[in-house]
């Protein structure tokens, strides 16, 4: 005897082997068939046909059992590994090393490589984990990251079965990196070995800045410039790179040329490989006790303008009053402005909020520690604030971040358009609660609420049921949907009693109702008389073929109460007929034609009441 063993997968053929015995086994190789037919499924039902011959003939019926056929928990999508690189130009040329990358600078690319599914799967999704941050495209690229130290981006990638694969990494090392700062910037008049001289026509400079390391690959830039205070062109004096690795700068050179005569604007630019900041101060004219111009008078500096130019502090009342209103240049550092006054900004400043391109900003600096900014856009409505005690104002603590206090996206009190989600605690109002469009109220907890969609209807939103322990009016009518129940619900201190279902006039004067007892359902017309609702429940009925000679029975389904039994619709009477019964059940009864006629057929009915 030969079997032949065959295994289907639905109407799908996995494979067939013939073997001279009662078992067989089928490899791996061939059954990779099954997993062919559920490549987004883990499991399915395979079904295995035997049919057994004797040389060319078939012995008996095929025989057919069915399994469950699973893929192994051992089955998954797989990858090859998970690849860091830079993709900042700027930062890749520093020549870091592998697995080097800068902080807030870098911008990095994941890549996993070499994913695959397992057995006719395929890959739905892939996910990399770095910083905090999941993202799901292959490739990805984070944005700047503001972390130093050894990171760890893990790697996954799902496929069509709901498999993850065994995670992967990759580590980076952020090198610590900050802005360039300048710590100190400063100048006086000075003849040419660099000693103080109030009258002379040389400048002696300080300048100390500092820049992050980035692993000895950074580099420092500075550049000390001049003008004439009434004038936009400057002079530059060095403009010099330190050696690479070097971090720090203190320099004080000496720079000739500025009259006594004239105030002079002196900037210092310091930069790195990647930013640059500046840094402003005033150079004023030659210190006298007091100097007579053509048209006014200059104290304690030479005049220049005005019928009163006045170097220093102004005392008023013993109060010191200083105010400045000036146009800031390019890149000026907003740390460094503490001079009080009103300041004209330009389009690129450091430590600024995120919108001041060329406004005004009015610095408040009194005395003493502490100090405030207001800074007002020139195309928005919006205002900001920051205030702090940092420690170029004598403090010694930082700046405040800068915070909006008005315009832009502040409602005004008199009404306005809110863009994003509002929450409050509640909300109380002497005039309607309006919606718009295909909207209304919708609570957030529950997943239900009230909306409309036309001119007709208020609709619960989600189809959630309305419940009041109140009375339901609805003076135009009450629609109820196809196929649906209406339900009177027992409860409360009368467990057995639904209620009545209540018909009334327009003056609330009853008409009928429908109510329900122990034995059955009952109705009332007028407020009195009525009776018992007869339904399929309380009724049976049939045909039955009579003789005079016997008795015949007849048999239905449980009637319960007091049973009552017609006759009709007697046909082929011959004779003088009616039908008599005996022996009236709850399942069935016995009847005779009486008289001595014969009827081939009567129609009978069975009431329980």
């Amino acid at each position: 005897f030969t079997n032949t063993y065959s295994i289907y997968v639905g109407v799908t053929h996995i494979a067939t082997k013939s073997e001279q015995g009662d078992s067989c086994t089928f490899s791996g190789a061939e059954l990779d068939g099954i997993y062919a037919t559920i490549p987004n499924a883990v499991s399915t039902t395979a079904t295995l046909y035997v049919t057994t011959y004797s040389g060319g003939t078939q012995i008996g019926s095929t025989q057919s059992v069915g399994a469950t056929a699973s893929v192994g928990a051992d089955i998954n999508p797989t990858f090859l590994a998970v690849v860091a690189e830079e993709t900042d130009t700027e930062v890749a040329n520093l020549g870091l090393g592998a697995g080097n990358y800068v902080q807030n600078l870098s911008r990095i690319r994941f890549t996993i490589t070499g994913a695959s599914g397992a057995k006719s799967s395929w890959i739905t999704s892939y996910k990399i984990t770095f910083n905090g941050v999941n993202y799901t495209s292959n490739p990805s690229t984070t944005g700047s990251i503001n972390a130093t130290g050894t990171l760890t981006a893990t790697a996954t990638v799902t496929d069509s079965r709901g498999r993850t694969s065994t995670s992967k990494t990759v580590n980076c090392n952020l090198i610590a990196y900050s802005t360039p700062t300048i710590s100190a910037f400063s100048a006086f008049r000075s003849d040419s070995s660099g000693n103080a001289a109030p009258l002379g026509t040389y400048a002696k400079f300080s300048a100390v800045g500092s820049i992050a390391s980035i692993s000895s690959k950074n580099q420092i830039t500075y550049k000390i410039e001049s003008k004439l205070r009434s004038s936009s062109i400057w002079t530059t004096h060095i403009n010099s790179s330190l050696s690479a690795g070097t971090t720090s700068l203190n320099v004080g050179p000496i720079y000739s040329n500025f009259a006594a005569t004239s105030s002079y604007d002196l900037k210092l630019t310091l930069s790195d490989k990647f930013n640059t900041i500046t840094s402003q101060i005033s150079l004023p004219t030659g210190e006298v006790a007091l100097s007579w111009g053509k048209t006014g008078v200059g104290i304690g500096k030479v005049w220049e303008q005005g019928g009163l130019d006045v170097a220093g502090t102004f005392y008023l009342n013993g109060e010191p009053i200083t105010a400045v209103n000036k146009a800031l240049d390019s890149g000026t550092d907003l740390n460094t402005v503490t001079t009080s006054g009103w300041y004209r900004l330009s389009g690129s400043h450091s430590n600024a909020p995120s919108n001041y391109a060329y406004g005004q900003m009015l610095v408040i600096h009194g005395a003493f520690d502490t100090i405030a900014q207001l800074l007002f856009p020139y195309n928005d409505d919006t205002v900001w604030r920051r205030s702090g005690n940092p420690t170029n104002v004598g403090g010694s603590g930082a700046w405040r971040t800068w915070t909006q206090v008005g315009g832009g996206s502040y409602l005004p009190l008199s009404g306005g358009t809110l863009s994003g989600n509002l929450t409050v605690p509640s909300v109380y109002t002497s005039n309607w609660f309006r919606s718009t469009g295909a909207s209304g109220w919708y609570s957030e907890t529950y997943g239900g609420g009230w909306y409309m969609t036309d001119s007709s209807w208020i609709r619960a939103y989600n189809n959630k049921g309305i419940h009041t322990g109140g009375i339901l009016s609805a003076d135009g009518g009450l629609n109820i949907g196809a196929g649906t129940d209406v339900n009177l619900y027992a409860s409360g201190s009368s467990p057995s009693d639904p209620g009545d279902l209540v018909f009334r006039n327009s003056s609330g004067s009853e008409l009928s109702r429908l109510y329900h007892l122990s034995d059955g359902l009952y109705y009332r017309l007028n407020g009195s008389g009525g009776g018992k609702v007869f339904t399929n429940e309380f009724l049976r009925n049939g045909t039955v073929y009579l003789t005079n000679s016997s008795w015949t029975s007849v048999s239905y389904s449980y009637l319960g109460g007091t049973i009552r039994v017609l006759g009709m619709g007697i046909t082929n009477v011959s004779g003088e007929s009616y039908m008599k019964v005996r022996n009236i059940s709850s399942t069935g009864f016995e009847a005779v034609v009486g008289g001595t006629g014969t009827a081939n057929t009567f129609n009978w009915v069975a009431i329980g009441t």
